[in-house]
């Protein structure tokens, strides 16, 4: 939808700043002001991303106390400097400003999407340290940033070892943050939330906005009704300034008087998550600003204190306590917690002539019918039902920092430039935010959430693949049933004693071959051939066999573009790769190459089964 807007503005500022240099320095990049303040945002989080990573590797090495204050607080100056002084060459300066454009786009129209995809990649859990650096690249829509900033230091000092947070977690959070800024706010208020949309995609002084935008932006939020009306009114009009927009919304909630009162419990909770956002309305949080007042951008020799010496020894007497606790929770961030939200009591509030929300499923309700209810897309005026919590034990993983630490350098994927054959903007069904017993199961966390929602059975995926090649739609979610649910969870029981016997025959094999190696042979795993490591990869499994029939015929026709030749080079390379992360960068390639969204059903479906390759050997141990 912005591919035209996007592409111009890099050339624009790669022509007017960067011009031929090879390097530029972050001081020079926040000064340009050819570059507007919501991409320097992402420069500089992008230098204090290489400052983290660097601080991770440096604190690996067990033989220094890196926590002593006298070390801490020298490399706590150091870092300073580095920000100071950090330099871009060429090609990074391309990388991040590409990156910052898109996702910008993206965030602006749809924030919770894009918050979870930037901060998660993919993966189950993230460390908190993480986890508030890459939401300091977004500007716009502070509250997010504000908000979740607060809570975590509240549940900190509840918990000390709060030092990580997995993906469904922070989208209930999320979500439940932009729910209760949204009940909270009039149709003016609203409209002042809004400003980044109008002000950064807005064209003309009317400043209009196509009408899609806003169809992504509340689908975002999961206000169905509006969505629904704005399908409607995108018959009379591509487009809608903002004065024209607060005439739609008088004319739904007119139209809404009469709908059923909407139970708000899932939504307010009275935990440490309310107190905070009452906090933040009322101007406590993030210096006495609104819940809308977006920060004025601020220079790092400004947000930090810069020094021209390194700390003196009174100095560091009089921070060693600080600084023991802050070196104790950086060293610390090498653990990862799984984070279950605890059982709290529910309080209802209403609303009165509020912002449009979802339908919500009674409190009471059995869960069987929270499932049924949360599968169709027909609600009421105002927010999807969000899962009861349910009380867990709180358990605490430890992983391997080097597998959280991804290179920000990395191509991004717009998520919005895709489009239907139709030319039409794909607009996703609301994503159902599961219970937070689910949270425990590591086989659960390791896997996408649309996964259980959206993979039908074959026999109805072959219904559905012939009416999709007559009409061109695609299965929706309301096609699914329970039953259906169940008789996929079989079917991957079955594939892990699959699994399991295959491992057990490569076990046999591997102590067969051990015992007939020399021992001259020992350690040249470390310099295989090429040939070598494809055989190695060949042993996991040909990544055909997780794809069925059914699925490569949408994969080919969806994503390939219905060339085959293509899938089958994709997949001879998917064979290549030893590890998921190796596959998971083949595919994150060849979605940018195809330009599609990594979102959309076939693309899970597909990044599913292939992932099934790696998963279904640990599963069967």
């Amino acid at each position: 939808m912005f591919e035209q807007e996007i592409n111009e503005t890099i050339q624009r500022i790669t022509r007017d700043v960067l011009q031929d240099k090879t390097l530029i320095s972050l001081i020079d990049i926040l000064e340009e002001p050819q570059i507007p303040n919501r991409f320097k945002a992402f420069f500089e989080t992008e230098v204090h991303w290489w400052v983290y990573t660097d601080d991770l590797t440096r604190r690996r090495d067990r033989r220094f106390d890196f926590a002593h204050p006298e070390i801490s607080s020298l490399l706590n100056y150091l870092e300073q400097i580095q920000v100071k002084h950090a330099r871009f060459e060429r090609d990074e300066f391309l990388s991040v400003l590409d990156k910052a454009v898109k996702l910008s786009y993206n965030y602006i129209c749809r924030p919770q999407t894009t918050l979870k995809w930037y901060i998660f990649r993919g993966e189950p859990t993230k460390s908190l340290g993480e986890t508030l650096l890459r939401l300091n690249a977004f500007t716009d829509y502070p509250y997010f940033r504000t908000v979740f900033t607060d809570w975590v230091d509240r549940k900190r000092e509840e918990r000390p070892t709060f030092d990580s947070i997995s993906a469904r977690e922070f989208e209930r959070i999320s979500r439940r943050i932009d729910d209760q800024i949204l009940l909270s706010s009039s149709v003016d208020e609203l409209l002042e939330i809004m400003n980044p949309l109008f002000d950064f995609v807005g064209k003309g002084e009317g400043r209009s906005v196509p009408i899609d935008a806003l169809i992504v932006f509340f689908d975002d939020k999961h206000i169905g009704k509006l969505v629904e009306f704005l399908e409607k009114e995108k018959e009379r009009r591509s487009h809608v300034t903002p004065e024209s927009f607060v005439l739609l919304m008088d004319e739904l909630l007119s139209s809404a008087e009469e709908e059923p009162d909407v139970d708000f419990s899932t939504v307010y909770q009275d935990d440490a998550l309310d107190a905070v956002v009452r906090d933040h309305l009322q101007g406590d949080v993030g210096g006495g600003r609104s819940a809308t007042e977006s920060p004025a951008y601020t220079h790092p020799s400004e947000s930090t204190a810069f020094t021209d010496s390194p700390p003196s020894d009174a100095r560091v007497q009089e921070q060693e306590a600080e600084q023991r606790t802050d070196g104790e929770f950086r060293a610390n961030n090498q653990q990862e917690a799984i984070v279950s939200q605890e059982p709290e009591e529910h309080v209802i509030e209403e609303e009165t002539h509020q912002v449009p929300s979802g339908e919500q499923q009674p409190s009471d309700s059995v869960v069987a019918d929270v499932e049924e209810e949360q599968k169709g897309e027909d609600f009421f005026i105002g927010l999807e039902s969000l899962p009861i919590p349910i009380e867990a034990d709180i358990e605490e993983t430890f992983v391997d920092e080097s597998d959280d630490v991804i290179e920000m350098r990395e191509p991004i994927i717009d998520i919005l430039i895709e489009t239907t054959e139709s030319n039409q903007i794909i607009v996703s069904a609301p994503v159902d935010v599961e219970s937070e017993e689910e949270l425990e199961s590591d086989a659960e966390a390791a896997s996408s959430i649309t996964e259980v929602e959206e993979t039908p059975s074959t026999d109805e995926a072959g219904e559905s693949e012939e009416e999709a090649e007559e009409v061109g739609e695609e299965i929706t979610e309301a096609s699914l049933n329970i039953g259906e649910v169940k008789e996929e969870e079989k079917l991957r029981e079955v594939e892990g004693e699959e699994g399991e016997e295959e491992e057990d025959q490569l076990d046999e094999q591997a102590s067969h071959d051990d015992s007939e190696a020399d021992g001259s042979r020992e350690g040249e795993s470390a310099t295989d051939s090429p040939e070598e490591k494809k055989e190695e990869a060949a042993t996991i499994g040909d990544v055909r066999f997780h794809v069925d029939a059914m699925l490569e015929r949408k994969v080919v026709k969806k994503i390939f573009g219905r060339d085959r030749g293509e899938y089958e080079k994709t997949l001879d390379l998917l064979n290549s790769a030893e590890t998921w992360r190796e596959a998971s960068r083949i595919l994150d390639e060849l979605f940018i190459r195809f330009e599609v969204d990594p979102y959309s059903r076939t693309a899970i479906r597909f990044t599913d089964a292939i992932y099934g390759r790696y998963l279904t050997p640990v599963n069967g141990s």
